[in-house]
């Protein structure tokens, strides 16, 4: 298999059809239906059906198709960063950090990697874990720092913790439950929880579970930490909220903590990238400057 015929594999497929394959790598039709029949016949396979609709993968397309998406990535980053060395230009660096880390740490972080790194540009995105995965897995994004216990995230995935923060529990100004004293008397309350590994599997809530509690009959989902925080401050929900939020102004004066009488487990952020493909140097740069702890925000190093 050459890398051209990959190529052309995943371009035929991500634009519809073979003409618009076509316009996308800008050769001939006739050259893309050759590629592709010589694909076919050196995997001795067929991997796409042709239609009026264009074309569909087959079982066995799909799998080339995944494999070959992750090929034409990595080309892609590699001539991007080959012609950086040349003209001494730029590259990305794409990740996903969660809210609190964006809110707190991550603005130093920039600065000390801009002056280490100052050829490399940054893409940075707050999404799901689930989102973020897929687009690790096709090469698309080089890693991300997550609250995670690396459950179901994959064998090819590497999990390293770096940071860990204290949980506190929070309501807005003069809630109703702003007195209460264990999270027992919390279950009747209206919270916003984004979902842990256990909760995403089905199951209860880390910071019920480790008390021996069920999950609150009233709970909102939320996929981003940064709009749970927007709603405890101006609604009638309560969260449990990482220690760092509660050090930036706006949101400290906006909330009170609920004194209970049971103290949250504190909570883990781990690095997540693909182990089975070179890690860039910047990557691991990146890596060293968020594991080094944060006390004034309420991160710790993880040994």
């Amino acid at each position: 298999m050459r890398y051209t015929q990959l190529s052309t594999l995943v371009a035929v497929v991500d634009a519809g059809g073979i003409r618009a394959g076509a316009r996308k790598l800008m050769i001939s039709q006739a050259a893309v239906t050759r590629a592709l029949k010589q694909l076919e016949s050196e995997v001795g396979l067929a991997l796409v059906t042709r239609g009026a609709r264009g074309v569909t993968l087959t079982q066995h397309g799909q799998r080339i198709y995944e494999r070959a998406s992750i090929v034409a990535e990595q080309m892609k980053r590699l001539d991007d960063e080959v012609a950086s060395m040349r003209t001494r230009g730029t590259h990305a660096l794409t990740f996903n950090v969660g809210a609190v880390i964006a809110a707190t740490i991550l603005p130093d972080i920039l600065k000390k990697f801009n002056r280490q790194w100052p050829d490399v540009r940054v893409a940075i995105g707050e999404g799901t874990i689930d989102s973020a995965l897929s687009k690790m897995r096709n090469g698309s994004m080089d890693f991300m720092i997550a609250l995670t216990t690396g459950v179901a995230l994959g064998k090819e995935m590497v999990v390293k913790p770096i940071l860990r923060t204290g949980m506190r529990v929070v309501a807005g100004r003069n809630h109703p439950y702003g007195n209460a004293a264990s999270l027992r008397e919390l279950l009747s309350a209206k919270w916003i929880i984004t979902p842990d590994d256990e909760m995403e599997a089905g199951g209860t809530h880390h910071i019920f579970a480790e008390h021996g509690l069920p999950m609150p009959q009233d709970t909102a989902l939320c996929l981003s930490s940064s709009i749970g925080v927007s709603v405890v401050c101006q609604g009638e929900r309560i969260a449990a909220m990482a220690e760092p939020f509660l050090r930036l102004p706006h949101i400290r004066d906006a909330v009170s903590e609920i004194e209970l009488d049971e103290k949250l487990a504190p909570v883990t952020y781990s690095i997540i990238y693909r182990g089975d493909i070179p890690v860039p140097p910047a990557v691991q740069s990146l890596e060293r400057l968020f594991h080094r702890g944060f006390p004034e925000w309420g991160w710790s190093k993880v040994a």
